[in-house]
């Protein structure tokens, strides 16, 4: 680790307090997320250097999930087979160690590419060792069909005795697919399965491009029935139930249950995360038991890193770890950081509020970061209005009886855009969660309806008020808590 080039990113009012961030560099996909003796263990993609290139994984570990120490690069890329990258993967327990699965990334100069699967063990977090037989799937051992856009090895489970893993590809008519392996442990041999058939998802129309693959499994709380979660991120997809804002890159999960190499009784695709920066999640392995599974991804989105943090030479963070469980085939999401370890909760007194009347729910404050639940009551045909931010220029949520609407026009950045509508199931609540920790906020609406978005304000100090539009809000119930590192 350049200590003096972490301590210029730390410096930045923008960089976030308990988000784990880019220490310096380029930080994107969360990797190899692993929980060890109560220990949570998070790799990233990082590229120190950037521009220039050169992506290794970092390396950071927390006990809460809200103060992360960064470790500085497990592995870079320094083999004939990751020449031109170490690429996203996960990990796999081993005694009090890991086995870390990534692929390496290979780009000749004349546009074409190999991609290689690989294995890495440290038995302590501190030493990592690549497998001196090289990759477990070469690229020359990939499979006929395929083209070398085939990465991303997660393991998933266990099946008849042997781990099972999948990995994201696309297919040589440019269509995207996941594909399955196993083997009897993660040094292999990995045998290939066969692809994955998700049902209620076309590929035609769903990108061409399949990436970040996770299969996990979780019980539906509403019916008892056990079910299996395959999350993705499919790029280009053309299907409005996929891509509802006809962008270059989405996330989202179907819930369904794996047979073999089929996902069956699906529900179909649903988003994930609907905001402009959201991708690339991965859940934590290593907690066998747990009635939810613990998510991390990355608050950005590929090919838009012109971002102000560059001035101070960072850009990039991921979101904050959130627990997801399952209800009546529905994924729920909440933030996992334990309050207690966030800070001192003070309760907001409940207010009514009509057409054109503000009240403070945050006082500003820049050198703080800041987490708030409300349960809000909305007349029909009115909408509550969350303004987070400056004075002169605040992001705004709005919510009504059927939609979110997120308006970011007014801060420093907007690359993934400035504005979006997101719909709203019809018997949604209206419990309202929001994350704001300097330059990045999360708005979580009634556990289904995630928006995550980078914001960078203005100058000034950074405050949270709730109004009422064409027609009366109730705050029925409100809660605050403020983190200071």
């Amino acid at each position: 680790m350049d200590v003096e080039r972490h301590e210029r990113t730390l410096s930045d009012p923008d960089a976030p307090l308990f988000h784990l961030s880019s220490p310096y560099g380029r930080i994107n996909d969360p990797n190899g997320l692993i929980v060890i003796d109560g220990e949570a263990h998070a790799f990233y993609q990082w590229g120190p250097a950037f521009p220039e290139r050169g992506i290794g994984w970092g390396h950071a570990t927390s006990r809460d999930l809200l103060r992360w120490t960064h470790h500085g690069m497990a592995f870079a890329p320094d083999a004939a087979y990751d020449r031109d990258g170490c690429y996203s993967g996960s990990a796999v327990a081993a005694g009090s160690g890991a086995d870390l699965l990534y692929t390496g990334n290979v780009k000749h100069p004349d546009g074409t590419r190999e991609a290689h699967q690989v294995r890495v063990h440290t038995a302590d977090f501190v030493t990592f060792e690549k497998d001196p037989a090289g990759p477990f799937v070469a690229d020359a051992d990939r499979p006929e069909g395929y083209t070398a856009h085939f990465r991303d090895p997660m393991v998933f489970g266990e099946d008849g005795g042997r781990l099972r893993m999948c990995l994201g590809a696309q297919r040589d008519d440019e269509t995207g697919a996941v594909l399955l392996y196993s083997a009897p442990t993660a040094a292999g041999p990995w045998r290939f399965d066969g692809e994955l058939e998700v049902d209620g998802l076309d590929p035609a129309s769903a990108g061409y491009m399949w990436e970040c693959p996770n299969i996990f499994r979780l019980t539906d709380t509403e019916t008892g029935v056990e079910h299996d979660v395959l999350v993705l991120c499919p790029q280009g997809a053309t299907d409005p139930a996929v891509n509802p804002f006809g962008v270059a890159d989405v996330c989202g999960y179907v819930v369904g249950h794996l047979d073999g190499s089929r996902l069956r009784d699906t529900g179909g695709f649903r988003l994930l995360d609907a905001g402009f920066e959201f991708y690339a999640p991965q859940v934590f392995a290593g907690r066998d038991g747990a009635n939810d599974a613990l998510l991390l991804a990355w608050a950005g989105m590929p090919a838009q890193d012109d971002q102000p943090s560059l001035e101070h030479g960072w850009v990039h963070a991921l979101s904050a770890p959130r627990s997801l469980t399952l209800r009546g085939g529905e994924l729920l999401q909440r933030p996992a950081p334990s309050r207690a370890d966030f800070g001192p909760t003070a309760s907001l007194a409940p207010a009514r509020l009509p057409e054109g009347e503000t009240v403070g729910l945050i006082a500003g404050g820049a050198a703080s970061a800041t987490w708030l639940s409300l349960r809000l009551r909305i007349d029909d045909g009115a909408s509550a209005r969350i303004l987070i931010g400056p004075e002169a220029s605040p992001v705004i949520v709005e919510l009504d009886a059927t939609a979110l609407r997120v308006d970011r026009s007014a801060s420093r950045y907007h690359g993934g855009g400035e504005r979006r509508e997101v719909a709203l199931p019809a018997d949604t609540e209206r419990v309202v969660e929001v994350l704001v920790d300097r330059s990045i906020v999360e708005v979580i609406v009634d556990e289904r309806t995630a928006f995550t978005m980078r914001a960078f304000f203005v100058e000034g100090a950074v405050a949270v008020s709730l109004s009422a539009r064409d027609g009366e809000v109730a705050l029925v119930a409100g809660e605050s808590s403020l983190f200071t590192a």
